[in-house]
């Protein structure tokens, strides 16, 4: 949507009540929504990878006769469609890799091992980035910007700007 085409749909809806049927404007671009689950998946694909023990295999062509064979091949099925087993294949979305990540960085049991230091970093520092990029988007980041002219007292220094959160803007040399 063009920006005129968003403001117009935004004024159509502000005076209806907002339970009405319809489309309404997403309070996020789309596009950000979109980076932020392509960075969540991708990071659970990563950390799953890394972190996620091998399914217990079982021979499965020996026949149901065999009581210890049949508890172990059932034990290996079970084991394969654990659900807190990360699937690689399928409909992912970020509520679900959220939620796994999540899991995972708390230790829950499951078929993984204990994230390390460096893996524990990169999901906070995914977590961090989605996080900024939702805030700055609704325009609740405070942002710094270099001012491209001097300053007008005698240092002559860089102005920057500071503001975009909600808070009156700062300009400082």
């Amino acid at each position: 949507m063009t920006e005129e085409e968003r403001q117009e749909q935004a004024a159509d809806r502000a005076d209806t009540n907002p339970d009405a049927p319809g489309p309404r404007p997403t309070p996020v671009d789309v596009y950000v929504l979109m980076t932020i689950e392509t960075g969540l998946v991708t990071t659970a694909d990563w950390l799953a990878e890394r972190v996620k023990r091998p399914a217990f295999r079982a021979a499965t062509g020996q026949g149901w006769s065999d009581d210890v064979h049949r508890q172990v091949v059932l034990l290996a099925a079970k084991d394969s469609a654990d659900p807190r087993r990360w699937k690689f294949t399928g409909q992912r979305s970020a509520p679900e890799a959220a939620e796994w990540l999540s899991l995972r960085f708390r230790n829950s049991p499951g078929p993984f091992r204990t994230l390390a230091e460096g893996e524990r970093q990169a999901v906070e520092n995914v977590a961090r980035m989605g996080a900024e990029l939702i805030r700055r988007t609704l325009g609740e980041a405070r942002r710094t910007e270099a001012v491209p002219h001097p300053c007008p007292l005698p240092c002559g220094g860089q102005l920057v700007v500071e503001g975009g959160d909600g808070a009156p803007p700062v300009v400082r040399c």
